[in-house]
């Protein structure tokens, strides 16, 4: 019997171990931090969306709107994009996204098929320090450095790196890091039901500052921005929006309203159709 209990014993503690373990791995696999972290308010999808078009035209100076720029992505029913086509007019994009247990995007790839770029954006979680650092990097530098030379017509650092800073609700607070060599250092505040009511952008090469208020409608979509060079208003545009019986948006009209000899001008500069194909 004595020997029977010697044995019991260091399995029951190896049972118990396993099951404190099953039970973490289920802990993190449903308590990650949330994807919204990572995605602009007004694109938010409500419900099981499958696949969603999108539709963009611009507004030229004669006042036509361009050829539609296409979007299509494919979601995986739980609000995850899994791939996206971007047509835009002379880039035909492709991106791919990839996901840890938890459900935290941990890999975004994007392939062009007409230069034959492929870059990769790597995410790492640390919720210990509710913290998430990304690095960008190109796979293929050639044609990297021939499109950044002809843009800016000398050689930058092709990587970008960033770390998002969470407040205690798991959203961005501070997202500061550097691309083509320019840091940047973004705050944001928030209302009381979780809208971005504002954006601080500043760059430290220039000591340059902007500010971008937003106002938002009860579907949390926001209907006016105002940005700010300084103390100096750039702009101010009004959003107005349609929406199909899921709530979300499948059209977004943009209007931007300029003040001229005390005299208010609103100028629509852009169109945007969405369907959207949910999940039966």
């Amino acid at each position: 019997m004595k020997k029977a209990k010697v044995f019991l014993i260091p399995l029951i503690i190896i049972l118990i171990l396993g099951g404190l373990l099953v039970w973490d791995n289920m802990h993190k696999v449903t308590h990650g931090i949330p994807l919204d972290v990572l995605k602009m308010q007004d694109e938010y999808v409500k419900g099981p969306a499958l696949i969603v078009r999108t539709e963009i035209n611009y507004a030229l100076i004669s006042g036509l709107m361009t050829p539609p720029y296409i979007f299509i992505t494919t979601y995986d029913g739980c609000g995850r994009k899994l791939k996206e086509d971007r047509n835009l007019k002379d880039y035909q994009d492709k991106y791919y996204y990839k996901y840890n247990r938890k459900g935290e995007l941990i890999e975004e790839t994007s392939y062009s098929p007409i230069d034959r770029d492929t870059i990769r954006t790597m995410i790492v979680y640390d919720p210990a320090k509710r913290r998430i650092s990304s690095i960008t990097r190109p796979d293929s530098y050639r044609n990297w450095l021939k499109r950044i030379n002809r843009i800016f017509h000398h050689e930058h650092d092709l990587s970008s790196k960033s770390l998002t800073y969470l407040d205690s609700h798991n959203r961005p607070k501070i997202i500061s890091g550097s691309v083509t060599g320019e840091n940047t250092c973004i705050r944001y505040k928030y209302d009381s039901k979780g809208n971005m009511v504002c954006s601080t952008r500043a760059i430290k090469r220039g000591s340059r500052t902007y500010y971008i208020y937003k106002v938002y409608d009860n579907y949390g979509n926001p209907v006016k921005a105002k940005r700010y060079d300084g103390g100096r208003l750039v702009y101010t545009e009004v959003y107005t929006y349609k929406y199909d019986k899921c709530d979300n948006w499948i059209e977004k009209r943009v209007f931007e309203v300029s003040d001229t000899n005390g005299k208010q001008k609103k100028e629509e500069v852009q169109i945007t159709r969405r369907t959207i194909t949910y999940k039966n």
